[in-house]
């Protein structure tokens, strides 16, 4: 008998233990905006901060429509805007390819650090230097290097 008792004991720490500890990451884990502070709240629950309720709605349009025409306006009119980072990494290829290289230099360096590298060089597509171009065809082509051989 006291086996089951000892047991029952147990399996009830368990049961709270988790129960705790549960309730105590997911009230850690949830971003607690401040007083007055706009935020946005993106798809998937994701919180983003944003200056005010203009750059907010610049954010939200971005976001809903997908589209290049608000995705450079955000750029443009709120180039530090913490919603950029976010709004390009969920476009799609193509779009992100449209992005003009002048919308991106006009970022604030801090966020155009957070864009993946090939847009942040300097245009939506990944820009290849004449160098990386001519490395990749030794690479391709090893026939073309005199004194190398294939074989």
């Amino acid at each position: 008998m006291p086996d089951k008792k000892s047991l029952s004991r147990l399996t009830r720490s368990l049961a709270i233990g988790t129960s705790a500890g549960a309730i105590a990451l997911q009230v850690g884990c949830a971003p607690v905006p401040t007083a007055g502070t706009p935020t946005v709240t993106a798809s998937g629950g994701t919180v983003l901060t944003v200056a005010s309720q203009a750059e907010g709605q610049a954010c939200r349009q971005a976001i809903r429509t997908r589209s290049l025409s608000s995705v450079v306006s955000l750029m443009t009119n709120f180039p530090s805007s913490s919603c950029i980072p976010f709004v390009v990494n969920t476009l799609p290829p193509s779009t992100v390819a449209a992005i003009p290289a002048s919308a991106i230099a006009g970022l604030d360096p801090s966020i155009r650090g957070q864009l993946p590298r090939a847009v942040a060089r300097g245009g939506g597509g990944a820009v290849e230097s004449s160098s990386t171009q001519a490395l990749a065809q030794s690479i391709l082509n090893p026939e073309d290097r005199p004194g190398t051989s294939g074989y």
